[in-house]
């Protein structure tokens, strides 16, 4: 049975050995996963979801409201993972329907999130859940 609830401080350990799966070519650095780790759970508007299955992190969500100029308020998707190895055991759309009842009783009727284009796999499982690609975008960063 998968069990739903937020993150709290004593998740630190074993949300970084699932958030560490995320690929096999970065080498995750502990101390800046911490770091942000600790502010976002502070943050009462940025959440995070964790699935439990057996007791072990399994799956994970980081969303929050989104308030931009000329829109309506929306939730964003930041982060969204599930271990490889229980990936299509309704995990993820457990951690989806949890979010869309939380957006909801909230007051927003619209959640979005980014996929990388080589996510196919992904890609197949949010049109399931009943997302719609509506752009195509690059993102751009600069390092200060």
């Amino acid at each position: 049975m998968t069990e739903i609830s937020y993150a709290g401080p004593e998740d630190k350990e074993g949300l970084f050995a699932l958030f560490t799966q995320w690929d096999d070519e970065t080498n995750f650095d502990y101390a800046v996963f911490a770091e942000s780790f600790d502010r976002i759970v502070a943050d009462a508007g940025n959440r995070i979801l964790i699935a439990r299955v057996e007791g072990v992190i399994a799956g994970y969500a980081q969303f929050f409201p989104v308030d931009e100029l000329g829109f309506k308020p929306f939730v964003e998707i930041a982060e969204f993972m599930v271990t490889p190895a229980l990936r299509s055991h309704g995990i993820g759309s457990a951690i989806l329907e949890r979010i869309e009842e939380t957006a909801r009783a909230n007051g927003i009727g619209t959640i979005k999130l980014s996929s990388q284009t080589f996510r196919t796999r992904a890609h197949v499982f949010y049109e399931r859940m009943g997302f719609k690609n509506f752009k195509n975008s690059k993102f751009y960063e600069k390092i200060l």
